[in-house]
């Protein structure tokens, strides 16, 4: 058994003996040298020495994040800038010794708040080989007083205990005792005396980039408001009837420019006695045409109600037919010529500069998601897009505050709850809280802005009178004009449907039994009160409105 273990053992020794011995590449030494400024930067020297045991391409040296002004043997060099640093570009290199001197500099490596000054430098930031001895030295402005502090990616805190340094004068020079491991970082970081550096201020950047287009675009967007769309204030009017020569219909493109409502149109002409409204069902009304209207009434009037009847006398105001009638009015703003002066600007540029803006302001949200360089870019993107949506939402919120369509109300605050709350996660909250106050107060410009024709300010002021009244009309008061005309209600309530009170306004007239409506024709039992008249015409709206909404899929089914 002993001879088998000794051929054995000298089979092992001769196969030992046929490979050389394998030495790693390392850096036998760095030395680095700074010179701290009074205006808080730092012009930094390293001195590296390289031992490579094999040819080597591609090397890079890594140097702090914001290195500037970077030199190899005082000749500029390629830099790439990586997630957390700077590499510098090194020559390719053949097996062997090499040394090299490389120089750079830091700005704002002295920061001050509240009184109090912190210097902190990075002295070594990670690079691909170990370091076998390291030097450095620090030089300030003034008289060193207090102690540095040390931190390493490796050691933690416990890197202290590996460094010896001494102070002299404004001069600091130490060494790392122990070899470091390759990747290995090492910050240096001391209170200083603020009087030591006199040009370093308290004061942060103002703004940013992405803060500074986002003010420039909303600058532009209020500059254009004010110079063509910033409409001349009025007082509201005590109006007490519906305007002449408006539809309720048509109180959106009066008060905000918004499109014609071709359903309160129609209710206005059933009130009219152009045609009566019968409930079939509580999803089917039907429209009956009960007489031709003719040039009493304004051109658009007319033309969608020759386009509702065409050659026939009854109108399924639930069907395909009156839903497409609808869609197509609710583009048209006929009176707008009327209502807004020539010059007046455009709503559509505004609210482009508007959006753009809120969402540029979200830019830095999406930068504060994540420290990963592409993530960073694509979730900023998404926010910008996200946020110019937000924006258009929240103002089409604010738009339709005195309107009856509540339903982009709620998209709106849906929205800017959103933005506050991606604000809240990211530490950006004082930035989105602002973005979503301006685009309310946006919003409110559009809905009343415009510059105005003398028509165009007196339907405004009568409309926001009208709407005044039947939120805060006295009990009595209406009942003395119902006692007057009986019909005084049914005249108003299409007017208070199209401006978002019909509730309201048919709770001013309490209990008072009303007289039966002579143009709604219902299968249900007659309402009596005010109130109840007010709830079966709004679900007749809503009635005449749901095939609307429907349209789009059944285009889509049906080819």
């Amino acid at each position: 058994m002993k001879p088998v273990i000794s051929v054995l053992f000298c089979l092992l020794l001769c196969g030992a003996l046929c490979f050389g011995v394998v030495a790693a590449s390392e850096t036998t030494h760095l030395d680095s040298a700074a010179i701290v400024g009074q205006d808080g930067s730092c012009a930094v020297t390293l001195v590296i020495r390289l031992h490579l045991e094999e040819t080597v391409t591609d090397l890079t040296f890594p140097l702090p994040a914001g290195a500037k002004d970077v030199l190899l043997g005082g000749s500029f060099v390629t830099t790439h800038i990586s997630d957390t640093c700077v590499l510098a570009q090194l020559p390719n290199l053949a097996a062997g010794d090499y040394n090299f001197t490389l120089s750079y500099r830091l700005d704002d490596v002295v920061s001050r708040e509240n009184g109090a000054a912190q210097m902190q430098i990075p002295l070594l930031s990670g690079f691909t080989y170990p370091i076998r001895s390291m030097d450095f030295s620090l030089q300030f402005p003034g008289e060193i007083t207090e102690t540095p502090r040390f931190f390493s990616g490796y050691h933690q805190e416990n890197i202290a205990s590996s460094i010896s340094f001494t102070v002299s004068g404004n001069t600091l020079s130490g060494s790392v005792h122990e070899a470091l491991k390759d990747h290995e970082t090492l910050v240096l970081t001391m209170p200083v005396d603020p009087e030591m550096f006199p040009l370093v201020t308290d004061l942060e950047p103002v703004l940013d980039v992405w803060e500074a287009v986002t003010l420039t675009l909303y600058l532009l967007a209020a500059a254009y408001y004010a110079l063509t769309l910033m409409p001349q204030l009025h007082r509201r009017s005590r109006c007490f009837s519906p305007p002449d020569g408006i539809t309720a219909g048509e109180v959106g493109t009066c008060l905000t420019g918004t499109g014609v409502d071709l359903t309160l149109m129609v209710l206005t002409w059933a009130q009219l006695g152009y045609l009566q409204l019968e409930v079939a069902s509580k999803r089917r009304v039907v429209l009956h045409k009960k007489m031709e209207m003719g040039n009493e009434r304004n051109q658009t009037e007319m033309r969608a109600f020759q386009a509702l009847f065409s050659r026939r006398s009854a109108v399924d105001g639930t069907g395909v037919h009156y839903a497409k009638l609808y869609r197509k009015l609710r583009l048209q703003t006929p009176l707008t010529k009327q209502l807004f002066k020539p010059n007046s600007g455009s709503p559509m540029i505004f609210r482009v500069l508007s959006c753009a803006a809120g969402g540029f302001s979200a830019v830095n949200l999406g930068l504060a998601m994540t420290e990963h360089s592409v993530g960073r870019v694509l979730l900023a993107v998404l926010a910008c897009l996200c946020c110019g949506m937000f924006s258009y939402f929240i103002q089409n919120a604010c738009q339709c505050l005195p309107l009856r369509n509540k339903l982009p109300m709620a998209l709106g605050l849906g929205c800017a709850g959103a933005w506050i709350a991606l604000g809240a996660m990211t530490g950006q909250l004082g930035v989105a809280a602002p973005m979503v106050f301006f685009q309310a107060i946006f919003g409110l410009g559009i809905a009343f802005g415009g510059r105005r024709s003398e028509r165009g300010k007196r339907s405004m002021s009568d409309l926001l009178g009208l709407r005044h009244y039947m939120l805060h009309a006295n009990t009595f008061e209406l009942q003395q004009r119902l006692a007057a005309n009986s019909n005084y209600f049914f005249e108003l309530v299409p007017y208070a449907l199209a401006l978002g009170v019909d509730r309201r306004f048919a709770r001013r007239f309490g209990k008072v039994k009303m007289p039966e409506c002579g143009f709604v024709v219902t299968r249900q039992d007659t309402p009596v009160t005010a109130a109840q008249w007010a709830n079966l015409l709004r679900q007749i709206t809503e009635a005449l409105n749901i095939r609307q909404r429907k349209l789009p899929y059944e285009r889509i089914t049906k080819g």
